[in-house]
């Protein structure tokens, strides 16, 4: 196990003397600090018919420490591989919210890439993803850059749902910190 690997099992073993936070996608999340936050991924705890489907205000770098995702890259395009969506701007963080009115595009995949521990991607900002991944698995992002907003694209024809995080409860973090331990090597 590397250095990183170690510290991340540290604070995962230790999970109730820090402030976690639960996003709606399904991630208890901690900031270590402004710019690198650890993820514990948990489907259990994904918020119903909210949209994975999203960028960022700020490009960041992902490293799994444990488990595997899939991050899907999607396109604006018109084309025969396309699907309807709404995109909606939203202003990120715990105040976060939708922002104007939706409108319609149109997304096809461009690329889909497993990553396992120890892999690394780097991604920009506008790039629209997302991202799949087996329960309890853990990655470490640092974040490049800073923005307040970012999009969200669900199918046209259904409504947004909100992935706004909240304060986890000692026992969603027992729970989720539990699992990703299980997992770790």
């Amino acid at each position: 196990m590397n250095h990183t690997a170690v510290f991340v099992k540290h604070i995962l073993e230790n999970a109730r003397r820090f402030e976690w936070s639960l996003q709606g996608l399904g991630m208890l999340r901690l900031y270590l600090n402004p710019e690198t936050r650890l993820h514990v991924w948990s489907g259990k705890h994904r918020v119903p018919g909210v949209t994975a489907i999203h960028d960022h205000p700020w490009g960041f770098t992902s490293t799994i420490i444990s488990g595997s995702i899939v991050n899907y890259i999607y396109r604006e395009a018109m084309s025969v591989q396309t699907r309807p969506f709404m995109k909606q701007r939203i202003q990120c963080g715990p105040d976060g919210c939708s922002q104007g009115e939706p409108e319609s595009v149109a997304l096809c995949v461009d690329s889909a890439r497993r990553y396992w521990s120890g892999d690394s991607y780097t991604q920009a900002a506008p790039e629209i993803h997302e991202t799949l991944f087996e329960d309890g698995t853990v990655s470490l992002i640092e974040k490049v850059g800073q923005g307040e907003y970012a999009h969200v694209f669900y199918p046209a024809g259904a409504t947004w749902v909100s992935a706004r995080p909240r304060q986890a409860t000692w026992e969603e973090v027992i729970a989720i910190t539990r699992n990703a331990l299980r997992r770790m090597v």
